[in-house]
């Protein structure tokens, strides 16, 4: 599937499921009919709620964990600290506020993050460089880096391959 997909199929649900639980909020007017049990209304909130997920990649490296991490951690601080004061000021609208953010990030996903999918490093940035985040997903490496290395039908030189086993390093 992809991560671009990915990301674009999950803001998107998020939306959708933020603006159920915005909707069933402003209707059903909860905090006016306390009750002791969850309606079925609220019990689809909920689901809604929980459905949004994110999931990493368990291939990326260490600086990128480290910065999804604390970025994580960043947000996660600004929302708990201002959540309150949004939800006395804007009730329900909250929700649609945060989904209308995820909206916001279909087309930050769509216009500036490329697929990289299946892509070593140095072919991301000769993707990069061949094409625009809109048409990686159909971008293929015209060159790897064994080609480069004078691999025919997919063998590299012995010669090359003892030379790098005794010095480490193909430099």
């Amino acid at each position: 599937v992809g991560r671009r997909n990915l990301l674009l199929i999950g803001a998107a649900g998020g939306s959708v499921c933020l603006w159920i639980v915005g909707a069933y909020i402003k209707i059903a007017q909860p905090e006016k009919n306390n009750s002791d049990s969850l309606t079925g209304g609220g019990i689809a909130a909920m689901f809604f709620f929980y459905l949004w997920t994110e999931m990493f990649d368990p291939n990326m490296r260490s600086l990128a964990q480290a910065c999804a991490a604390a970025s994580n951690w960043l947000w996660n601080f600004l929302i708990s600290r201002f959540t309150p004061q949004m939800f006395s000021a804007m009730g329900y609208g909250v929700y649609f506020f945060f989904a209308s953010l995820m909206m916001c990030s279909i087309v930050f996903v769509y216009f500036l993050v490329p697929e990289t999918k299946g892509l070593s490093l140095e072919q991301v940035d000769h993707m990069m460089e061949e094409s625009t985040p809109r048409t990686s997903a159909a971008w293929r490496p015209s060159r790897t880096f064994a080609g480069e290395m004078g691999a025919i039908d997919g063998k590299l030189n012995p010669e090359l391959v003892q030379d790098v086993e005794r010095k480490g390093s193909i430099y």
